[in-house]
C-alpha cells in the first residue's frame, strides 16, 4: 500500500500538475529541482497545458482523458477504450473472487444479489472515462491484472464460470497452483480417541440436549435461591 497510494496520486494528479516540486522536498531538503513553470496555463477544457512532468508516452498523453467516441470534459460525454478495458478486467477479477456456484445456494437471494453487483459495478468505470486521465485507467488495469493472476494461482477460477451456462474445458476440474483450503468448522462435542466420528445430525442433537440441560440447571439454582430468601 505504501507504493500503490503514491502511484495513484501521481497518475490522478501529478501528470496534470504544473509544479509537483513539493513531492521532491523532504524535511526541507530538495532531492531534485524540476525547474517547473511558476504558473499554470489552462486549455479550453481546463487541462494544464504546461505540466512539469512530460505525460506523453507511446504517442498517448496519459495526463488527459483519452476518448475515441464523443468528447472529453464531463460525465457521459465520451467513451474511452481504456475505460472499457478496465471494466472488463475488473469484471473478471470480481467474478473470480466469488465462490463457485452450487445447487445449495442457487436460490439464495443474497448470492444472487452479490453476483448481480459483481456484473454491474465494474462498468461504472465507463462513466468516468471522459473526465479521468488515461494514466489512472492504466494504473487500474495493471493492478487488476496483477490481482487476477494472484487469484488464479491461489483460488483458481472461483466463480468465473459458467458464463451464460457455458463452462470451457480448461476450467472443468481445475486445481490452483497454490491452493488455500477453507478452515473446517469446529465441533462443540468431544469423543474418545479411536471412537468413530458422530454424524452431523447426532452432533446437532447432542448440542441441543446439552444446552437444554444447562438451562434447566441454571433455572433450578435461581429458584432455590429465591425460596431461601
Amino acid at each position: 500500500m505504501l507504493l500503490l497510494i503514491p502511484l495513484y496520486s501521481v497518475f490522478s494528479q501529478g501528470l496534470q500538475n504544473f509544479n509537483p516540486q513539493r513531492m521532491l522536498d523532504v524535511f526541507g531538503f530538495r532531492i531534485l529541482d524540476l525547474g517547473c513553470d511558476a504558473a499554470p496555463v489552462f486549455g479550453p477544457l481546463g487541462h494544464v497545458l504546461n505540466p512539469c512532468l512530460n505525460p506523453v508516452a507511446f504517442g498517448v498523453d496519459w495526463g488527459v482523458p483519452e476518448v475515441f467516441i464523443g468528447t472529453a470534459g464531463s460525465l457521459f460525454s465520451g467513451l474511452s477504450i481504456l475505460a472499457v478495458i478496465s471494466s472488463l478486467v475488473q469484471l473478471v477479477a470480481s467474478r473470480m473472487m466469488m465462490p463457485a456456484p452450487n445447487a445449495a445456494t442457487a436460490d439464495d437471494q443474497n448470492v444472487k444479489m452479490q453476483r448481480q453487483m459483481a456484473i454491474f459495478l465494474p462498468f461504472i468505470s465507463l462513466i468516468y472515462g471522459s473526465i479521468l486521465p488515461a494514466g489512472l485507467f492504466l494504473y487500474w488495469i495493471g493492478s487488476t491484472v496483477f490481482s487476477i493472476v494472484q487469484q488464479y494461482l491461489i483460488i483458481g477460477w472461483g466463480g468465473m464460470f459458467p458464463i451464460f451456462g457455458w463452462t470451457p474445458g480448461f476450467a472443468v476440474g481445475h486445481e490452483p497452483r497454490f491452493p488455500v483450503a477453507a478452515p473446517t468448522a469446529p465441533t462443540t462435542t468431544t469423543r474418545d480417541a479411536g471412537a468413530a466420528a458422530r454424524s452431523t445430525t447426532e452432533r446437532s442433537s447432542l448440542d441441543r440436549s446439552a444446552s437444554a440441560a444447562a438451562t434447566v440447571r441454571q433455572r433450578g439454582r435461581q429458584g432455590r435461591r429465591g425460596r431461601r430468601r
